[in-house]
Parts: C-alpha cells; structure tokens; sequence
C-alpha cells in the first residue's frame, strides 16, 4: 500500500472491534488474497469558554472512527479503502455526540510495481503535510484548509534515489466527487452536485496536483514540496492555484526522549476557485519522554477579503498507557477574523493494527 495514499474507516459497535482485535492478535498471513488494516477511535471534547462572539461559546463532544483497510489480492495489487464516523456538519449550540455520518473517503484500486505505482478510484491527491503532521489536538484546525480529499481520478507514484536519499514524485489528475459516495449515512450531509460549483467540481478530470516528497541530504530532515491546479466550476470566478514547501526532522535524544519540529508555507492564487489569494504559515515542535509527549504550534493564515490575518497557538501534552489508550489535553488561542477565541479540549485515542 502507497505510504502517500493512507487508509481508513469508521465502525462502532463491538463486535468490529473484536474482530480487529482478533486479527491483530495473529500473525499477518503469508498467502495472497489477504486484509490489513488499521482501525482506530477518538472522543474528543473541544469547549470554547471564551469569544469575542458570545455564539461560538459551546461545548461540543464527538467521536471520530475511522478504519485504514486494504483487501491485498496479491504483493502488487490491492483494493483499499477509507471509511470514516464523525460529525458532519459544524456545530452551533452545544452537543453531545450529534450529526455523525458514515462515508467514504476513499476507494481506490491501486498497483504497485516497484518502480513505480498506479492508483484509480476515490482518493485524496496529496498537497500539502502539516494538515496531517502538526502534532497537537489542534495543531492542523488551520492547514486543513488545503487538505485536497475526497476526489475521483488517478495518478502515479515514482520513487527514487538521489544525492544519496530517497525521493518520491506524485502527479494526480482528478475531480470533486459528486456521486452517491459523496453522502453519508445515518445524518446525510447531502449529495455534492456539480451546480455546486466549487474547485475541481467539474466532472472531468481537469485538475491535478503534483508533488515531491524525499530525505534533505546531509541534514537527515524530510521535505515536502507541492503544486496544484483546481479547475473552477459552475459559476466560480478562478481556478485555484497553489504552492506548498514543507520540512520537519525528528532527533532520538536517547533514553526514551525524542523531539520533532515542522515548519511549512503555501500559497493560493484564486484560493477555492474564488478571486482572492490566500497565504498559510505553520511551525510547530513535539517532546516526548517515556510515555508522554508535549506539543506547541502557532499557524498563520492570510487571506484578501480585508480583514486582518488570523492567528491560532495551541499547546497540548498527552499520556500513553501500557495497553494504548491515549489521553491528551490541549489549549487553543484562535484570532480569526478579528474574533478571538479560548478554547480547552481533551481527546482520548486508540488504535488496533490488523
């Protein structure tokens, strides 16, 4: 399975937890077809106890479950799937496990020759890093803003060495995804159409993205670098175009302490098919001991409809037991759209491997 491509779903009853567990338990089969996967589960309580807008003070306690699943037919070939359980529409009074929905985020069949890797079907086309790397609870709430997900289409992978590391390129070619997938079940959050407009909602893979992944010689740090072209749809007044650059590098301290730090800067012109640009900025660093981890980042975001650029900093420290179950908790200051915000929150975790 692509490392740049990851799985998932969403199950809630007990009787899929015993299973993964089962499987967990044993020894991954050496015969061909075979599963694999992994499945985890998040509660998590974000309460704004303070905002410039009185509205926005609520508490809202959710859960996420999402399963990373891919049915190997053989070492090359595989069907893999992203299958999530959460809330789908945003909050706006105070809830206690409301609005959550099954979909699918991604299907897609996918090859993998060594030298190269294809892959077809519901994806995300990968742009961008710190949406999925900024350790914190809330470290990601800004990034995620350009996270590409949910598209139908295509692309290919290329691994290979040089300057004595190891790179990957991805171009993907793909569009919104405005068939029956793009529901869910249970609270539906509606069918995407294509008079939705929006980027990439064209119906025609006349988007892509493109990017470059790899080792910095000499540093022993990852970077990240990435373009993208979203296609307008119906209505929209541009294209969305968009640049990414990322680094993070992890040191072993020794003695059971390590430490990660990520810096990463995009650019949009046109940002979501719109007429105004858009600027993001992310660090953030992680420390842990034993079996804790202590996490800090701030992100910047700037954006041309005349408002001053919003700010958010978060600091986080979590807790591991021996059996897997995490628990952390978290701060977050947010200034977007000149309304400041507080915000506290606590989330659980906890993952089976299969």
């Amino acid at each position: 399975m692509s490392s740049f491509h990851k799985t998932g779903a969403a199950l809630t009853t007990a009787t899929f937890i015993a299973i993964a567990g089962m499987a967990s338990a044993q020894e991954a089969p050496k015969t061909y077809p075979h599963i694999s996967g992994e499945l985890s589960f998040e509660v998590e309580d974000d309460w704004t106890a303070s905002s410039d807008d009185p509205t926005a003070e609520l508490n809202d306690l959710y859960t996420t479950v999402e399963l990373g699943a891919a049915l190997n037919f053989t070492e090359a070939f595989s069907l893999n799937g992203t299958f999530l359980f959460e809330p789908v529409f945003d909050a706006i009074d105070d809830r206690e496990f409301e609005d959550h929905g099954f979909f699918v985020e991604e299907i897609y069949l996918q090859y993998d020759a060594g030298v190269a890797a294809v892959f077809l079907g519901k994806f995300n086309p990968s742009f961008g890093t710190a949406w999925d790397l900024t350790p914190g609870i809330y470290g990601t709430d800004f990034t995620e803003d350009y996270e590409l997900a949910e598209r139908i289409g295509g692309g290919l992978e290329v691994p290979f060495k040089a300057a004595g590391a190891d790179h990957t390129a991805t171009l993907n070619a793909f569009f919104a995804d405005t068939t029956f997938l793009s529901e869910s079940a249970g609270e539906n959050r509606g069918r995407t159409r294509k008079a939705d407009a929006g980027p990439s909602n064209t119906e025609d893979p006349a988007s892509f993205s493109l990017t470059l992944d790899g080792g910095v010689p000499g540093v022993d740090a990852n970077y990240h670098l990435g373009g993208r072209y979203q296609s307008g749809g119906e209505g929209d007044v541009g294209d969305d175009t968009g640049f990414v650059a990322g680094i993070n590098k992890e040191w072993d301290l020794g003695d059971g302490h390590l430490a990660m730090a990520l810096g990463e800067v995009a650019y949009f012109d046109e940002q979501d098919a719109s007429n105004a640009a858009g600027i993001y900025g992310t660090v953030g660093g992680l420390y842990a001991w034993s079996q804790w981890t202590a996490s800090l980042s701030y992100s910047i975001r700037e954006q041309e409809n005349g408002l001053p650029a919003d700010h958010l900093i978060q600091a986080s420290l979590g807790y591991e037991f021996d059996f897997g179950l995490g628990v952390e908790v978290g701060y977050r200051f947010g200034d977007e759209a000149k309304v400041e915000s507080h915000t506290l929150g606590a989330l659980l975790t906890y993952g089976i491997s299969f």
